[in-house]
């Protein structure tokens, strides 16, 4: 996809630039859609995943809830390199380095299947610690260890296929990662009934066949995504691919030093989030209900939020590595003024008919109440999201997650959690308190990120900080 640019022997398949586009604001767009549609459509295959599940029974169904929880988790740290990977070759795309950019990209795969590899072995060996957390019935606990060791043995092409979009979204392609995603969850969706149920020679397999299903369809993508990887970098002939693979410290720990903080900001939220599930289960079921409901449409909203990050992300990278610190400004201001447009216009739903949306879930009169509530107050604080969705891209595309880090650390650490403890378990007040804890906490993140991204920027323009950071030479 997208014009070539040849840097002596270098051929690189670039996709979207502000360059190539003609315009910011068009630039974001056609990065950021089929960002959104990939991840609508694989929403919804989960979706009917779990509606099949549920036709072999609640105990099946509660092992694999339980188990994509803690395979949720677990892929998180996924955005060690692929976070890392992006940001820098963002940057050697918009300084024109590309003899650079073909060895990073290709330091990534190696430094990915080395850290998936360690982290399989580590939850294969603490599997029955893990589980033991959750109080499961045997029959659930055999379930749930029956789906996770072949999903769990499945990581390592997990992993490599965010790292592999993540570099092709680097490259300003977000268009061919989308096409593939969409054909390996429809794979995934053909295979799911067919071993799970049985189909002509195939025997039923159960949850078994539910994460066989699911890996196989991850294993298509990874090989069609490594491929396109080749081609996009240039690096068809394998000798070529091998020579750059190599371990070299210094971009390892460039890498990381992204990552890291990234994927410490993207594990709090669902870690805090589970506790925050457990004070709400102190109230009533009624109340985790409503929580879960009304949590799932607030993240329709984030599927069109991460879509804009993923461009402003590629767009300051290319800007920042071509030195073209004016771009990076507009880029900004472009993405923050269409995020917050998605917010206010998708979010007014939220305010005006939140009980005819939550009737699409459940209809139990109560949970409606409760999570009517929940929307109302949970989207004033969402609207904030706007901010820390486009200055988070801001930081991955200058390769500086430092901020984003602790911006999630203060909102849900010492913020959403000590207002929930103090009003709901202290001094048992009404269930709204909840509420307002995570609208609260969602202010004051995107407080603190903003005030970062000022002072940044401030630094910038006096020439303080150099056009590309964390970049290390070969």
């Amino acid at each position: 996809m997208g014009k070539k640019r040849d840097n002596k022997s270098d051929s690189i398949a670039l996709g979207t630039t502000i360059a190539s586009t003609g315009s910011i604001t068009g630039a974001i767009w056609k990065l950021s859609w089929p960002v959104m549609l990939g991840m609508i459509v694989q929403t919804f295959m989960g979706i009917v995943d779990i509606f099949f599940v549920n036709r072999l029974g609640v105990d099946q169904a509660a092992a694999v809830i339980v188990s994509d929880s803690i395979f949720g988790v677990l892929f998180v740290f996924s955005s060690l390199i692929s976070i890392g990977s992006l940001s820098i070759i963002s940057r050697y795309v918009g300084s024109g380095d590309f003899g650079k950019l073909k060895m990073l990209s290709a330091q990534s795969v190696f430094y990915t299947v080395l850290i998936s590899i360690a982290i399989t072995a580590f939850s294969l060996l603490s599997l029955d610690i893990v589980l033991g957390l959750f109080s499961l019935t045997p029959v659930v606990t055999q379930y749930a260890k029956e789906y996770l060791v072949i999903r769990l043995l499945g990581i390592v092409f997990a992993f490599l296929n965010e790292t592999f979009r993540s570099m092709i979204h680097g490259l300003g392609d977000s268009y061919t990662p989308m096409k593939i995603l969409i054909i390996s969850n429809i794979i995934n969706i053909i295979l799911t009934p067919a071993l799970m149920f049985g189909f002509f020679f195939i025997p039923a397999m159960g949850v078994f066949g539910a994460a066989l299903a699911t890996v196989i369809a991850i294993v298509f993508a990874s090989i069609v995504l490594y491929f396109r990887y080749l081609y996009s970098f240039g690096l068809m002939r394998t000798r070529v691919f091998l020579g750059y693979m190599k371990f070299q410290w210094s971009n390892l720990k460039s890498i990381l030093n992204i990552g890291v903080f990234s994927t410490v900001s993207n594990i709090t939220r669902p870690f805090t989030g589970m506790i925050m599930y457990k004070i709400a289960s102190m109230h009533s079921i009624h109340a985790v209900a409503a929580f879960g409901n009304g949590g799932r449409l607030l993240g329709l909203m984030f599927i069109i939020l991460n879509g804009l990050q993923v461009a402003c992300s590629v767009l300051v990278g290319q800007s920042t590595g071509a030195g073209r610190q004016g771009d990076v400004s507009r880029v900004v201001k472009e993405s923050l003024k269409v995020a917050l447009l998605n917010v206010l216009a998708f979010g007014l739903l939220f305010l005006i008919f939140p009980s005819a949306l939550l009737w699409l879930f459940t209809g139990d009169p109560l949970v409606i109440s409760i999570g009517s509530d929940y929307l109302r107050i949970v989207y004033v604080g969402v609207i904030f999201c706007a901010f820390t969705t486009v200055f988070g891209g801001y930081f991955i595309g200058i390769g500086y997650t430092k901020p984003s880090m602790a911006a999630s650390l203060i909102a849900n650490y010492l913020v959403k959690l000590p207002i929930a403890f103090l009003f709901i378990v202290m001094l048992g007040m009404s269930l709204t308190w909840l509420w307002y804890a995570i609208s609260i906490s969602i202010l004051v993140e995107a407080f603190v990120v903003s005030y970062w991204y000022i002072k940044k920027r401030n630094l910038y323009k006096k020439g303080k900080l150099p056009a590309i950071s964390c970049l290390r030479s070969g």
